[in-house]
Formats: structure tokens, C-alpha cells, sequence
């Protein structure tokens, strides 16, 4: 097996991996080794050459690094440089890798946990502005609701359109499942409102063309409010 280590050159990525752990990547190790190949009968091919790489990172302006050997550089996501100013469409695109990718227990606290990572680096999160360059401050996600995967199971997401990313689920012949699931979105939004409250943000309020879920949004969009 040998092994090289590529350094990289300020300013730095913010990454996150398939963990959802962020960190600013610093340098790529490059692992080569020989790995005997056989086919499926069983037959000696001889060896072939596998390489991979993984990300070298650091957290809190330390000048130590860390090998991240749980996920190869592939299968993590550039957020942003150190210093850059992104769009709310790379929060999202975060947000929808984080959910397939990292563990669900974090989700709901993840724009939160990302702005905290994020400032640390010097990247801000813009909302985008109107005509006479001000910050769009209120906004409405549409969601959609969707029974055609496993049986009395409906996932809940918010449209392709929409500028913030929301995702969860529950079964419907359970009232407390629903309730459940309320209360994920709406974590989730108040974390979205906290994050992005300094760069303008006011308001997420939700609606839908589905009739039949209508009372689930009018629950969410009060949850927290008139309780």
C-alpha cells in the first residue's frame, strides 16, 4: 500500500461528509494498493490497482489535521469557500444531501449546526433580494404530499421550487405520528428562521394544493404560535 499526501491552498472549502460532520479541507490523502481480483467462478485474475481518497480536515482554526477515513472525498459536498457569500439554493442543496446522506436525528437542527460551522469560517448565507436590493424576508413553502410508497406511509416534502428544503413522513392511521411529524417541520423551520434571522429572514409559512392535507398545513403553520 503507499500512500501521498496532496496539500491545498487557502482559502479553503467548508465540506461535509456522509456523516454530516462539516469541517474545512485542508489537504487529500491518496491511499493506492493491489487487491487481488477473481471472477465469479472463482478464477485468479491477478491484482488490480484501487486508489482512494480521503479528505484531510480541520475544525476551530487548529493547525493539526484529521483524516476523515469514514467517507472517501467522492461521497462528501463542497459547501463553500472560507470568506464566500452563498445563496439560499446551497443551503438547500446541503439540506437535501445532508437528509439522504447523514444521520436523521440531526436534521432538524442541521441549518442551525451549519450556520454555527459556517460563520466560524467567515461564509454567510444571503437571502436573495428584491427590486430595490432588499433582502426578501417572508416566504411561502409549498408541500407535497405523497402516499404511493409503503403502504399507510405519506411523505411530506417541500416543492422542487421552493427555497428551503423541508422532508419528513408518518402513518396516517396514526394521529400521534402526524402530530410527530408537525413538530419535525416546525423545529425545522424555527431552526431555518434562527440560522438566516441576522441575514433578513422573518417568516416560512407553508401551503398546498392538496385539499385532503390542508388541516396538517393549517396545524404546522400555527404550531408554536397559538399553543
Amino acid at each position: 500500500m503507499e500512500t501521498q499526501l496532496v496539500r491545498l491552498d487557502a482559502p479553503y472549502n467548508l465540506i461535509c461528509d456522509s456523516l454530516g460532520n462539516f469541517a474545512l479541507h485542508i489537504a487529500t490523502l491518496i491511499v493506492v494498493e493491489k487487491q487481488p481480483l477473481v471472477n465469479s467462478a472463482g478464477v485468479d485474475l491477478g491484482e488490480r490497482t484501487v486508489a482512494r481518497s480521503y479528505p484531510v480536515v480541520n475544525k476551530g482554526g487548529s493547525l493539526d489535521g484529521q483524516v476523515w477515513m469514514n467517507t472517501e472525498l467522492k461521497d462528501c459536498m463542497a459547501v463553500a469557500r472560507e470568506n464566500q457569500n452563498v445563496s439560499l439554493f446551497t443551503l438547500k442543496q446541503v439540506m437535501e444531501f445532508c437528509y439522504q446522506n447523514a444521520p436523521r436525528y440531526r436534521f432538524e437542527f442541521l441549518p442551525h449546526l451549519l450556520a454555527v460551522e459556517a460563520s466560524r469560517y467567515g461564509i454567510k448565507f444571503m437571502l436573495p433580494t428584491d427590486k430595490v436590493g432588499r433582502a426578501v424576508a417572508d416566504y411561502m413553502v409549498r408541500l407535497v404530499f405523497d402516499e404511493g410508497g409503503n403502504d399507510g406511509v405519506c411523505m411530506v416534502y417541500s416543492s422542487r421550487d421552493s427555497d428551503f428544503y423541508f422532508f419528513g413522513g408518518f402513518r396516517t392511521a396514526d394521529p400521534s405520528d402526524e402530530d410527530e411529524c408537525i413538530s419535525s417541520l416546525a423545529a425545522l423551520r424555527d431552526s431555518y428562521l434562527m440560522s438566516l434571522r441576522s441575514a433578513g429572514l422573518r417568516s416560512i409559512r407553508f401551503t398546498t394544493e392538496d385539499k385532503a392535507y390542508q388541516n396538517f398545513v393549517d396545524k404546522l403553520n400555527r404550531y408554536g404560535v397559538d399553543e
